[in-house]
């Protein structure tokens, strides 16, 4: 009988801590949460982070990450690719490099879908017919999630230009517009150095971690103690994007922020497209597309008006530069093709819009470059 009371008393507290645990997370773990966030990451059964650091280069694509289906996501080289990439470039290959954020390294589950291999199958089979010798199209997606024009350019010079592209595709800006208006009385700073902080490896998250984040006060405690630095960033998704309000540029506040040509994106997409013109490869610029309905209100308020105006921007540097711009059409990217909730990455039908619309620039290009190289 006494067993029996000890066994009911037990079942009791652990009831009430139960109990406990669910009102404490309700009110600590919201969903826009740090703490959820984390307590997410904690649980993931992939324990690989997607980015690591890099000397120089801040960051990269974990190399060999595989995702938590099982399905390898990026090689060797930080590329979203299953393969491995070839060095030096072969003769009988044009490489099409794709450099932009997370628009470009795809937020779909499997790299055959992204819009780079979706062109990289739909090229190969229009240049087979016409090319002779034979040609063989690679594309390379070095899409870098979170990245903004600074990274594009210093990842270039310090990294891609040694895969040896024939052809360099553009895709960003929507990443320069979250480093220059996201946060209130944020001075926009030309040359970057407040856009993110110097990246850190996550703490690795060991089984009995994950085993006690299955409680809320624990994942708190946790947290609290070891990833307290998680807790001070204004994009807790990720963690390396820490902003530092310092008036150096404009002392006055950052009203002349949409008035000025010193602005980051249209200088370091310039300066990158100088770069690729004077070695020789041919250029493809292409603008970004949301869905501002399905985006979420805080990305709407702050992120809109510097999409559209860093979409001017590739527009206008396609003309200076005379480099072709594609011009994603708005109207051709319903809401059926982004991801819910998202308005900015799109599903697998969007990248095979993206794919088809890039195509026909593309196939310009590559047949100009055929008919340079037989001449």
């Amino acid at each position: 009988m006494k067993g029996l009371k000890i066994i009911v008393l037990i079942c009791f507290v652990l009831f009430v801590l139960m109990i406990v645990d669910v009102i404490f997370g309700f009110i600590m773990f919201k969903n826009d949460s740090p703490y959820k966030y984390i307590q997410k990451h904690f649980q993931s059964s992939n324990p690989q982070p997607l980015y690591v650091a890099q000397p120089f280069l801040n960051y990269i694509n974990n190399p060999d990450y595989i995702n938590e289906s099982g399905q390898k996501q990026i090689n060797a080289w930080g590329l979203r690719h299953n393969r491995d990439i070839k060095l030096p470039k072969p003769s009988n290959i044009i490489r099409i490099l794709f450099l932009g954020g997370s628009t470009t390294f795809g937020e779909v589950e499997k790299t055959e879908n992204t819009f780079s291999a979706i062109l990289e199958k739909r090229l190969n089979s229009s240049i087979s017919q016409i090319s002779s010798p034979h040609k063989t199209i690679e594309c390379i997606n070095a899409g870098l999630g979170a990245a903004t024009s600074a990274e594009l350019l210093i990842h270039y010079l310090l990294k891609y230009k040694y895969l040896q592209p024939d052809v360099v595709v553009i895709h960003a800006g929507i990443n320069d517009a979250f480093a220059t208006v996201s946060l209130e009385d944020y001075v926009y700073q030309p040359d970057y150095h407040t856009s993110k902080a110097i990246f850190k490896n996550p703490m690795p998250v060991n089984r009995f971690i994950r085993f006690l984040s299955f409680s809320n006060i624990f994942t708190f405690a946790i947290v609290k103690t070891l990833y307290r630095e998680y807790l001070k960033n204004s994009f807790t998704e990720n963690p390396f994007f820490t902003y530092h309000d310092k008036h150096i540029w404009y002392p006055n506040g950052n009203e002349e922020k949409f008035k000025t040509s010193a602005n980051g994106y249209y200088n370091n997409i310039s300066e990158l497209v100088n770069i690729l013109k004077n070695h020789g490869k041919k250029v493809l610029l292409v603008t970004e597309v949301v869905d501002t309905f399905h985006m979420p209100i805080e990305y709407k308020i702050k992120l809109s008006e510097g999409i559209e105006l860093n979409n001017q921007f590739t527009i206008r540097i396609g003309m200076e530069k005379s480099v072709p711009v594609c011009v994603l059409p708005k109207s051709n990217f319903g809401h059926n093709l982004f991801i819910t909730n998202d308005g900015i990455h799109v599903n697998e039908k969007g990248e095979l819009t993206k794919a088809e619309l890039i195509e026909t620039y593309l196939l310009k290009i590559l047949l100009e470059h055929l008919a340079y190289a037989q001449n």
